[in-house]
């Protein structure tokens, strides 16, 4: 019998202890911001001009890079900070592409690039100094600090 993801995870949050599914949480800004940049992509494909080309080639690498870093950070790889940075600029450079047009219809694609950088930047209300510190004292490995990070600015 095969059981759907999302069946699965509603199963293992009402069994699992609070917070043991932190990981799949984490990732809500980077499945939202992938799939506002996938339909950016597609809608700037169908206009012309030198701006909405940019669109589309950042709305692309950033949401593959979203759907990467998110699938990374679901596994906990030693590699998810890394990835969330290099998340975080992909989206901070798509977000100023779809700016660039001063296309109303780009504005979904603009926020959740904004605030998937800011969270996988860190710059949001969870720092990432803030994090590291908090959690420093347990001595968590890099890409527990770094999913940290994300949980705390992912709920907002």
């Amino acid at each position: 019998m095969k059981i759907q993801p999302l069946l699965l995870a509603g199963i293992l949050a009402l069994t699992l202890p609070a917070g043991a599914l932190a990981s799949s949480k984490g990732c809500a800004n980077m499945k939202a911001c992938e799939t506002s940049c996938r339909n950016a992509a597609t809608y700037a494909r169908g206009k012309k001009g030198a701006a909405y080309k940019e669109v589309v080639k950042r709305a692309e690498d950033c949401a593959e890079l979203c759907r990467v870093s998110g699938s990374f950070m679901e596994r906990e790889s030693a590699m998810s900070e890394k990835l969330a940075a290099l998340c975080a600029e992909a989206c901070a450079g798509c977000a100023k592409a779809c700016e660039a047009t001063k296309d109303r219809a780009l504005k979904a694609c603009i926020d959740s690039c904004k605030k998937c950088s800011d969270c996988c930047s860190g710059d949001s209300a969870g720092s990432t100094a803030a994090v590291n510190s908090k959690y420093a004292a347990q001595a968590l490995p890099a890409n527990s600090r770094i999913q940290a990070l994300l949980n705390s600015c992912c709920k907002k």
